[in-house]
């Protein structure tokens, strides 16, 4: 086995774990959900209280995690990796074999025990959705462990207002918009007392649309115009963006009609794996929730009396979330959190293709980089320097290996192996 500091999974000492590789073959969630459950077992058998944090983006991959409560027996997971393996038979073996490690390792009785329980019994395994009624990832799902989240306009920072504003096109915007962008979210975060909401928000949008600078003062586009002189065109611009995103987002976590959502509150998160639905067509509508979140929980983090002693967040195509060469409010949020996060035991486990392609001051603030199998053109990007003569190995990586690299505990890369993820056999 390769054993792990748990400092720099999740802090103190250091934070953050990259997971980077091509889609499909590199297996980057399973990896991920892997480190993920060893580090609950680790927290388990040390006492300790620890909030797992998942951002399902697609499909509904991390909703499947549930089907590991149905697995009775251990010889049951082996007869499905046999199963699953049928005509690779030294796949199927080595894979055994890696379980059989872990549920000694972790004494396992069953599978089902790698989901955390409380003192009843009850798996510590929570959900987080849109609407229940309408997203089929959940609708198999537990009735008293799917929670139901909305964002009305009181629930937001400026940072996630200038997302909406902004359409979640914020990079493309010329200076003007953004200044108006900006002078917009502060005015409704400083009113929010003033119950707008999504619905006024788009009501005045839509009416400077049809009549711009000759509206009366009340109409809120036309009162920030009036206050920073801008130009109507520039405005008419902002308000088409607002108008869009709303109706684009409506079904997927806005709250119209009230200030107030049902926001997820860092007091919301539980002791053990809480899986937050993210699938929804607008990036825009991922970033924001996904900030909102994080900015919460971190929160939570500073006060003694409710802390939990370490925090796991996972997000697959973190480059969306934190992109190098593009620059949003949001985006400044997230690296803020980043570089902060581990002074609160907070730890980011991201997961991309191309670590080429995430922001350079999150992905080098990581303790741990995980590389599975990559083309040899990305390879030749810097972020992959650290690997030195692994990187000729790395595009022959089969389904299951990884190299990894945690400088705080190995002076170099290490090639491992690690298990398909047993909720993977019982999927379809």
């Amino acid at each position: 086995p390769l054993y792990y500091d748990a400092r720099y999974i999740a802090g103190p000492e250091g934070a953050h774990v990259m997971i980077t590789g091509k889609s499909g073959l590199a297996a980057k969630t399973s990896y991920a959900l892997f480190l993920i459950f060893s580090f609950l077992q680790w927290a388990r058998r040390n006492g300790k209280k620890v909030a797992v944090v998942a951002f399902n983006v697609k499909q509904c991959d991390l909703f499947q995690i549930e089907k590991i409560l149905s697995l009775a027996s251990w010889s049951d997971a082996e007869d499905l990796i046999k199963k699953y393996f049928a005509g690779r038979n030294d796949v199927a073996k080595a894979n055994i074999g890696l379980w059989r490690r872990i549920r000694q390792e972790f004494k396992l009785e069953s599978p089902s025990d790698l989901i955390p329980k409380d003192n009843k019994g009850t798996p510590m395994l929570y959900y987080w959705t849109y609407n229940s009624d309408e997203d089929s990832c959940v609708e198999d799902l537990p009735e008293d462990r799917v929670n139901v989240f909305s964002y009305g306009v009181k629930d937001l920072e400026p940072e996630e207002l200038e997302e909406i504003l902004s359409g979640g096109d914020y990079n493309s915007l010329t200076d003007a918009q953004k200044v108006f962008v900006t002078t917009m979210a502060r005015y409704i975060y400083e009113n929010a007392q003033s119950n707008i909401t999504f619905q006024s928000l788009e009501r005045n949008a839509t009416e400077y649309l049809r009549n711009g600078v000759a509206l009366r003062s009340d109409n809120l586009f036309a009162t920030i115009q009036s206050q920073g002189k801008f130009d109507e065109r520039t405005v008419m611009v902002i308000a088409r963006k607002v108008v869009n995103f709303i109706e684009n987002n409506k079904n997927y976590g806005l709250n119209l009609v009230s200030a107030e959502g049902s926001p997820i509150k860092g007091d919301n998160i539980q002791e053990g794996i809480n899986i937050i639905q993210l699938n929804f067509p607008s990036k825009a509508m991922q970033r924001m929730v996904f900030n909102a979140v994080l900015r919460r929980l971190l929160k939570r983090q500073d006060e003694k009396e409710t802390r939990f002693s370490n925090v796991l967040i996972f997000v697959d195509e973190l480059n969306e979330f934190a992109p190098r060469r593009e620059f949003s409010p949001i985006k400044s949020s997230i690296i803020d959190i980043a570089a902060r996060a581990r002074s609160r035991n907070v730890g980011l486990v991201g997961a991309q293709q191309f670590a080429s392609l995430v922001d350079g001051q999150v992905y080098g603030n990581a303790a741990t980089y995980v590389i599975g199998n990559t083309d040899d053109a990305e390879l030749k990007n810097e972020e992959y320097r650290k690997f030195s003569d692994l990187r000729s190995l790395i595009p022959e990586l089969s389904q299951g290996e990884v190299v990894i690299y945690q400088p705080a505990s190995y002076s170099s890369p290490i090639k491992v192996r690690f298990p398909i993820p047993l909720h993977h056999l019982l999927v379809g």
